[in-house]
C-alpha cells in the first residue's frame, strides 16, 4: 500500500472556543470555525489540518493519511479487505467536512479510527498567515499515540499499510514513516488509548523560541523544556493545551533516505533539553514486537 503522508486529524475536546483563543494567542495557528460547529486550525497550503469539535472529553476521533488518487483508494480498500479488516466507505457528508474527494475508514487494534483519503483541498491561492510574527508555519509534522495493542498495530501499519519502521525505544516507542520525514506517527506501549501529542512545524528555531517565552510569560504549562531530540534531532518544546493532551512545537526534524536508512533501536531520548518539570514524559509499558 501507498501512503503518502499524514494528512489530518479530528479531536474532540471540551471548549473549542477556548482552542480557538489558545491557537491564535499561542501558538499562531489561525482557524475557522464552520457551520458546523466545527474548529479547523490550518498549518500549510491545505483547507485544515486538525478539526476540533466540542464534546464531554477529549479523545482523538480519528487520524487521516494521504494516497495518491482515486485508483490508490481503491488498491488500499482491496488490500485492507484481504487482510480481514472491516472497511466502511465514507459519506459525502464526511468527505465534504475533511475538505477531500473521497475517504474509507477502518478501526485499528486499538480502536483508533483511521481514514485514507485523497484530493484534500489546497488554498495555494490563499496562503496561510499566522496569527503573530513568525517566520512561518510548515505544516503537520506527525502524531504520537498510545497503543494498547501495540504489536498488532506496528503489523498492521508495517505489513499492511506499508509504513516503514525508522527506530525504536526499548521496544515500547515506535517510529514509524510513510514519506521522506522521520516520521509521521509514533506509537507507545500503553494500557489505554490515549493522544499524547502532535507536533506543529515551525519555520525557524526564532518561531520556537518565541511561542516558548509567550507561552512561559503567560503562564501556560510547559511539560517539556526546549530541546533536540536524538533520533529526529527536532529541536521543539511540549506544552500543554485545552483538553488536557500536548503539542509539540518545534523545527528541524530530520529526513530520512529509504535507500540507505537501517530501523535502529536508540537508547537515549533527547540530545540536549527536554527537561520535565512534571515529570510527565510519555508512560509506556515494557512490549514486544517482531
Amino acid at each position: 500500500m501507498d501512503v503518502r503522508s499524514l494528512a489530518y486529524l479530528g479531536i474532540a475536546v471540551p471548549d473549542v472556543d477556548e482552542w480557538h483563543r489558545f491557537a491564535t494567542d499561542v501558538l499562531g495557528v489561525p482557524g475557522e470555525r464552520g457551520d458546523d460547529g466545527v474548529l479547523r486550525l490550518r498549518l500549510d497550503e491545505r483547507n485544515h489540518r486538525v478539526a476540533l469539535r466540542t464534546a464531554a472529553t477529549s479523545a482523538l476521533d480519528y487520524v487521516g493519511f494521504d494516497v495518491a488518487d482515486d485508483w490508490a483508494l481503491d488498491e488500499a480498500t482491496e488490500q485492507l479487505e484481504k487482510a480481514g479488516i472491516t472497511v466502511t466507505h465514507g459519506t459525502q457528508e464526511e468527505a465534504d467536512a475533511r475538505k477531500v474527494q473521497r475517504l474509507v475508514s477502518f478501526l485499528d487494534p486499538n480502536g483508533y479510527r483511521v481514514e485514507l483519503s485523497h484530493g484534500q483541498l489546497w488554498e495555494v491561492d490563499r496562503p496561510v498567515q499566522p496569527t503573530r510574527p513568525l517566520h512561518g508555519l510548515r505544516g503537520l509534522g506527525h502524531v504520537v499515540l498510545g497503543a494498547p495493542a501495540l504489536s498488532e498495530t506496528i503489523e498492521l501499519y508495517v505489513r499492511v499499510l506499508g509504513f516503514r519502521l525508522t527506530d525504536y525505544r526499548s521496544k515500547s516507542l515506535y517510529f514509524l514513516r510513510c514519506n521522506a520525514r522521520h516520521h509521521s506517527v509514533a506509537f507507545a506501549s500503553t494500557d489505554r488509548q490515549m493522544l499524547h501529542h502532535f507536533f506543529i512545524d515551525v519555520a525557524t528555531i526564532d518561531d520556537v523560541g518565541w511561542t516558548y517565552d509567550l507561552a512561559r510569560s503567560a503562564g501556560h504549562e510547559i511539560t517539556a523544556e526546549l530541546g533536540r531530540h536524538a533520533n529526529d534531532l527536532a529541536i521543539s518544546f511540549y506544552l500543554r493545551v485545552p483538553g488536557g493532551f500536548q503539542v509539540e512545537y518545534g523545527t528541524g526534524g530530520l529526513d530520512v533516505d529509504d535507500a540507505t536508512w537501517v530501523a535502529h533501536e536508540f537508547t537515549v531520548g533527547d540530545l540536549w533539553g527536554h527537561r520535565r518539570p512534571t515529570g510527565d514524559a510519555i508512560t509506556v509499558a515494557p512490549a514486544t514486537t517482531k
